[in-house]
């Protein structure tokens, strides 16, 4: 099983964001402890840090920065993923790239709070709630 994490998920344990923080906190451990294979998008690096730079602290930030680099791997995109994403019939680009780096990439689950946007990906998208639920199920 491989998965892709949204960035409201990192950034509801980043950021401590009630409701989710409990949710995202355990997808990420158990993703750990498991050995599951899980990415972020490269853009989301990014992302992440101007987000936790502006919310927190630039400090906080290149920690975060430091910890996502050494817990996930990084899934990139180029010109072709862009076009595939802008092929997507989905209402939000930036899901549509999330999406499509999930599908070339053969990930089973796209783990997002936002699941609305991700109605017509390719992937299945579920909550942090609904993985746990799936690796229960599984064991």
């Amino acid at each position: 099983m491989k998965i892709v994490l949204d960035l409201n998920v990192i950034l509801d344990v980043v950021e401590n964001r009630l409701p989710g923080v409990e949710f995202s906190s355990a997808v990420i451990s158990v993703v750990g402890r498991e050995k599951i294979p899980a990415f972020i998008p490269s853009h989301g690096v990014t992302t992440i840090h101007y987000h936790t730079a502006k919310h927190l602290t630039k400090a906080k930030a290149g920690e975060t920065i430091d910890w996502l680099l050494d817990q996930f791997d990084v899934l990139s995109e180029d010109r072709q993923l862009f076009l595939r994403a802008r092929r997507q019939p989905m209402s939000d680009f930036e899901d549509a790239v999330v999406a499509s780096l999930a599908e070339v990439n053969g990930c089973n689950y796209i783990v997002t709070r936002n699941i609305k946007d991700f109605k017509n990906s390719p992937v299945e998208a579920v909550t942090p709630e609904e993985f746990l639920q799936i690796l229960e199920e599984l064991n």
